[in-house]
């Protein structure tokens, strides 16, 4: 196992703490010209033919795979921004969005991130404290973490724009801590896939 991943499954051991998120799409010069689905479906079909090692492919193998093939330059780009590995990483296209699933085997969680058309990418692990001054004010000494409860559903509207609807488990400190609390977030982008708000539909201590 390569000391990338190495980090990356300990990491996922220990708390990883909320911050001040910003709130926009983070622009990034890899996807200037779009994220190319086509190059992505090649990429994985070539890490799939990795021989295996343990429940994953050898990462020697995965890392010469993504080294010599072209098709996997903006995957690897992309798991460098997300802090990812590369044959842990589903893309799923809905439209003008991309839906990114970073799965971490350690411990079983899954962060979601957004690829918009407009060359930028946003996480869905927003702290709904920066989203409702209430909460800011509540929850203004605490060290939560947060980490995506299910899958982010999205929504195409007739006018073409598209919301994607994300709920979080919030805890106090560490991922097996005390819940704090489960929060549903919005994000709507208009029909060119501008991102153009970022909302907390709803805060709960339980899980309804």
């Amino acid at each position: 196992m390569s000391m990338l991943r190495t980090l990356v499954f300990i990491l996922c051991l220990f708390p990883i703490l909320a911050y001040t998120a910003p709130m926009r799409c983070v622009e990034h010069a890899f996807l200037k010209n779009g994220f190319s689905m086509n190059d992505y479906n090649q990429c994985r079909a070539l890490m799939n033919k990795c021989p295996a090692s343990g429940a994953l492919p050898d990462i020697s193998c995965v890392d010469k795979v993504a080294a010599e093939n072209k098709v996997c330059s903006q995957l690897h780009q992309l798991a460098q921004v997300t802090n990812g590995v590369l044959d842990l990483i589903v893309i799923e296209k809905n439209d003008q969005l991309l839906l990114v699933d970073q799965h971490f085997p350690a411990d079983g969680q899954q962060h979601y991130y957004i690829i918009s058309p407009k060359h930028c990418i946003v996480d869905t692990q927003i702290d709904p404290r920066d989203l409702s001054q209430a909460l800011k004010n509540k929850y203004q000494k605490m060290e939560l973490m947060l980490v995506n409860w299910e899958k982010p559903v999205l929504q195409t509207h007739n006018d073409g724009s598209q919301t994607i609807n994300s709920k979080l488990k919030v805890t106090d400190t560490c991922l097996a801590c005390k819940i704090v609390g489960y929060a549903q977030l919005k994000f709507d982008f208009d029909k060119k896939g501008v991102l153009t708000k970022i909302s907390l539909e709803k805060f709960s201590e339980n899980n309804d």
